[in-house]
């Protein structure tokens, strides 16, 4: 390739970009209520919730749980196959 002057066009992975005021103003990123303060006085003062992947053999598995700080009380969770909106609104339900 060299002798002949023949050289590889390499493309670059386009990546989306958007700006913080953006992804803010239309709810991909939330207020931090919390602060790192992971404490609460009373019962449904602060919740939190998380997907987690699970491998079950072959197959990934996803959870979505809803915790209440007051006691770390999980209570409300549900599994589905899919990593998507519909397992975190389902949880909610």
């Amino acid at each position: 390739m060299q002798e002949l002057g023949i050289t590889s066009i390499i493309r670059r992975k386009y990546v989306h970009r958007t700006t913080r005021e953006a992804a803010v103003s239309d709810g991909r990123i939330a207020e931090n209520k919390l602060q790192r303060d992971f404490k609460a006085d009373k019962p449904n003062q602060n919740w939190v919730t998380d997907v987690t992947q699970f491998r079950v053999l072959e197959e990934k598995l996803y959870l979505s749980a809803i915790k209440d700080l007051w006691n770390n009380e999980i209570f409300s969770f549900h599994i589905s196959r899919n990593n998507d909106n519909p397992l975190v609104l389902e949880t909610f339900r």
